[in-house]
């Protein structure tokens, strides 16, 4: 799916607010490097075009930073084209991501993920309301949302970009919307980066045993300077000249 200003997007938002603890990772893993240390703050409220972690494999599996969202160039268009999902059906056959899947698989850190209803009737409150939801594991811990990235226009890590792949949602997240993030288990993380195009075909297709769950938040985590931990708070739970 692509990004336009001011668009509330599928899988669009995300949230990393213990990124300390991927400090004890396993060691199969590369020590986190210093000049990473911006994007090990808490963050409640995640975006495309923002810097994010992502775990690749290249030689050894090292953490680096990536710009969410592949950026496409068609035409005369002043403005380019952002990309920040990939379908997991058509990842590996569509010419935009098939290179990235065989080659640029990586692993993008999360503790939950946001989205706002899809038909505008469900979950509102309000005549105006499209109120989102918040999902993570029962007892918030990491997980990774399988991504791809690659290289943009400079051979360097600050070019990097990223996208999350996504399928069809479960039962839980499927109560707002059809699409979901495809959620990889920490087990699995290097079985993903590591695998065949095949094997990771498979386990991309493998149903998800991750058990979500989802609460309310309020509309205030659609304007992408509110990043704390008031982010996750029901509407209810602060004042409304909070809420934007």
């Amino acid at each position: 799916m692509s990004a336009k200003p001011g668009a509330i997007l599928m899988c669009g938002r995300f949230t990393l607010t213990n990124p300390k603890g991927l400090a004890a990772c396993e060691s199969w893993i590369a020590p986190l490097e210093p000049d990473l240390e911006p994007l090990l703050i808490p963050r409640y409220n995640i975006a495309p075009g923002q810097r994010v972690l992502i775990l690749r494999k290249n030689g050894t599996a090292r953490w680096t930073g990536a710009t969410w969202g592949f950026k496409l160039t068609e035409g005369a268009a002043p403005q380019p084209h952002i990309l920040i999902n990939a379908r997991m059906e058509t990842v590996s056959s569509r010419r935009t991501f098939a290179q990235s899947f065989e080659h640029g698989r990586c692993i993008i850190p999360a503790d939950g993920f946001y989205e706002w209803p899809k038909e505008p009737h469900k979950l509102r409150r309000g005549p105006r309301d499209k109120m989102p939801q918040w999902f993570a594991l029962a007892e918030q811990q990491i997980f990774g949302l399988a991504g791809l990235f690659r290289r943009g226009s400079h051979a360097d890590d600050d070019s990097a970009e990223c996208v999350v792949l996504t399928r069809p949602a479960d039962d839980v997240v499927g109560a707002i919307h059809d699409r979901m993030p495809v959620i990889i288990p920490r087990e699995q993380w290097q079985a993903y980066l590591t695998a065949s195009k095949a094997a990771a075909t498979d386990l991309l297709e493998t149903p998800t045993t991750a058990k979500l769950c989802s609460k309310p938040v309020s509309q205030r985590i659609n304007s992408v300077k509110n990043d704390d931990p008031a982010c996750l708070l029901d509407r209810g739970e602060f004042p409304p000249q909070m809420l934007f």
